[in-house]
């Protein structure tokens, strides 16, 4: 059961991650999963420090890529946030979808050439999904840590 203060710190806290430039989430990261794997019996928890680096990996991709078309203004750790790199792979994300459906739906039959495309767009599809579902674990390592060390 939620509490609205609690709610609202939670809220608070998931817009002050989320506007975190990178270069600051990924310390804040860092800092999260160095202080969880300390702590008595989180030892099993250090997948944590594998997701920190995972996600300045993806981070940089999405910013830095000479092919990833994240806007010019923002190519920068010091200037794009975790909402922009998400926003972007969330796009990404959807726009391999939409063009998966708009390939092959309604068609009862497939040539070689289709079913090596969408074996292609399913694949790099399935890449930005789980390049999401880190960059959003690692946005709720940070919020769940923060709201702990409040007393939440």
């Amino acid at each position: 059961m939620s509490h609205p203060v609690n709610d609202q710190i939670l809220e608070d806290l998931g817009y002050e991650v989320g506007t975190m430039t990178i270069d600051v989430f990924i310390a804040e990261h860092t800092d999260t999963a160095n202080a969880i794997v300390n702590m008595p019996y989180n030892g099993h928890l250090t997948q944590i420090r594998e997701r920190s680096t995972a996600a300045a990996q993806i981070a940089s991709q999405v910013v830095h890529g000479a092919y990833s078309g994240f806007p010019e203004a923002k190519a920068s750790f010091y200037k794009a946030t975790w909402d922009d790199v998400v926003d972007h792979l969330d796009a990404r994300y959807n726009d391999l979808t939409k063009r998966i459906d708009d390939c092959y739906s309604g068609r009862s039959r497939y040539s070689v050439k289709d079913q090596k495309r969408l074996t292609r767009l399913t694949k790099q599809r399935q890449f930005f999904g789980q390049q999401l579902d880190v960059m959003r674990e690692a946005f709720h390592d940070i919020v769940d840590y923060k709201f702990d060390q409040k007393g939440g």
